[in-house]
């Protein structure tokens, strides 16, 4: 899956037998089809997902665990901590785009966030 996909290229980013140089070439060459082909594809099947629900979540009428475990996939991939990977990748898919805002208002998630320094 696309989680794979993307974890599969940490292992550049750890090797310290690169030189910065050749790193940021490695990554940019390795994350190119994760970032136009892997995570479309999967943002595309959980689109799908929302829009088939038509609850705004995945499963039921409210937050469960499936939302929150993609939110936070997502949120990392906006983080700008991943090389090669824009924060604005999430951008063109609203539905996913919404249940992050969604889950970032629930009360207990905004309390969780702010007390562990995490950016609402």
């Amino acid at each position: 899956d696309a989680g794979n996909a993307l974890y599969s290229t940490f292992r550049i980013a750890r090797d310290q037998t690169l030189s910065a140089e050749e790193k940021k070439k490695q990554l940019a060459e390795a994350r190119k089809p994760v970032r136009e082909v892997e995570l479309p594809k999967y943002f595309g099947f959980l689109e799908k997902l929302l829009e088939e629900s038509g609850t705004g979540y995945f499963v039921g009428n409210s937050v469960t665990i499936a939302d929150l475990s993609v939110v936070q996939f997502l949120r990392y991939l906006q983080s700008g901590k991943v090389d090669e990977i824009p924060t604005t990748i999430v951008d063109p898919f609203p539905r996913l785009s919404a249940l992050v805002k969604k889950v970032a208002e629930i009360p207990e998630v905004k309390q969780w966030r702010s007390a562990h320094g995490q950016a609402l």
